[in-house]
């Protein structure tokens, strides 16, 4: 009965280490997904106020971004002098 054996001593190439980077596309995709911030056509709605409605309030932000399509961001810009406190 006899078996093969690879190692380094009977395949030089098992041991050889890969030049670059052998990834499939799908790796491409992940990676630019993850790295880019914000989607392209994406919207930013911005809170600036605590008001519980109106402009600038985080209930309009919301309501305008269920409106728009695709993926949205809701950014905070509410300054120093805001606090908030849980119930």
């Amino acid at each position: 009965m006899s078996r093969k054996v690879s190692n380094e001593l009977t395949n030089p190439d098992a041991a050889r280490p890969r030049a670059g980077l052998h990834h499939g596309p799908g790796a491409l995709l992940l990676a630019s997904t993850l790295l880019l911030p914000v989607a392209a056509g994406a919207a930013i709605f911005t809170v600036s106020s605590t008001n519980d409605s109106g402009a600038g309030s985080l209930r309009k932000a919301i309501t305008d971004a269920e409106a728009a399509a695709g993926a949205d961001e809701i950014r905070f810009n509410l300054g120093a002098s805001c606090s908030t406190t849980g119930r």
